[in-house]
């Protein structure tokens, strides 16, 4: 298990940590670097104070669950990841909840959004 405090490692440093980076991606790369995504294949990674990890790369982290694959800083070859993460990253992640309603409950709604996509539709 590869364990990563997010809160402990700032900015573009993080990101190099985690996705690794290739030689010359940047000031200071004189190497390829393996990253914690990497370091975890076919194991299980733990991003501890997941919160505190910048925007954009909670974003970049949301495609990593979603394709399971990484690209490292400097390259644009994907590198497919055997990774597990803990069950309960889905509801750290997950701070604002909406809920909405299935048409099924709403059925007056479909009238009104019927009557919005049409006069749309028609302006154009």
């Amino acid at each position: 298990m590869i364990a990563v405090n997010c809160a402990a490692i700032t900015g573009n440093l993080l990101e190099s940590e985690m996705f690794g980076h290739e030689k010359g991606a940047f000031t200071g790369a004189s190497e390829r670097r393996v990253g914690k995504f990497e370091e975890a294949n076919q194991s299980t990674i733990l991003l501890d104070e997941i919160s505190e990890m910048d925007l954009k790369l909670q974003a970049k982290l949301l495609r990593v669950l979603q394709e399971k694959e990484v690209i490292r800083i400097g390259s644009n070859t994907p590198i497919k990841l055997d990774i597990r993460f803990r069950e309960d990253l889905f509801h750290r992640l997950n701070v604002i909840n909406i809920g909405l309603p299935s048409f099924k409950e709403r059925i007056m709604d479909i009238e009104l959004l019927c009557h919005s996509f049409y006069k749309e539709i028609c302006q154009n």
